[in-house]
């Protein structure tokens, strides 16, 4: 069942290739969404696909 997460990432997270990195990372575990800079130096991540892969995701 495809499940949708929103994650809001703090630190050092712009400039540093973050989204990218991300964004390779859902790619390989089969999940959609977006990334995106954020005005207050966050990162917001929303991805959906399968549990597990939403999961393993989060844990990088």
């Amino acid at each position: 069942m495809t499940q949708r997460i929103t994650l809001k990432i703090y630190g050092l997270v712009q400039m540093v290739m973050f989204r990218d990195f991300i964004q390779r990372k859902a790619r390989k575990l089969g999940l959609v969404g977006r990334v995106k800079n954020e005005d207050d130096g966050t990162v917001r991540v929303v991805a959906e696909g399968e549990k597990d892969n939403l999961e393993k995701l989060i844990s990088l």
